[in-house]
């Protein structure tokens, strides 16, 4: 990673690019990672608690809605 980094900086100053812009372009293309690709969206499986829970939500809005 080390010999990877220094080339990297080299090859940019080379190309007439100062220290620090070389280190800050190379530091960039290795600590961050490319994004990821978005997963298709699939369902939830199914949480009898997660249900339960959902329906007294829907329970209480409609006891509120009855005032």
């Amino acid at each position: 990673a080390a010999d990877q980094t220094a080339k990297a900086m080299a090859q940019l100053q080379a190309e007439g690019f100062d220290h620090h812009a070389a280190w800050e372009m190379t530091r960039e293309q290795y600590l961050f990672l490319p994004e990821e690709p978005q997963p298709e969206t699939e369902p939830l499986p199914t949480s009898q608690g997660y249900s339960m829970m959902l329906q007294m939500q829907r329970m209480r809005q409609q006891l509120g809605n009855q005032d």
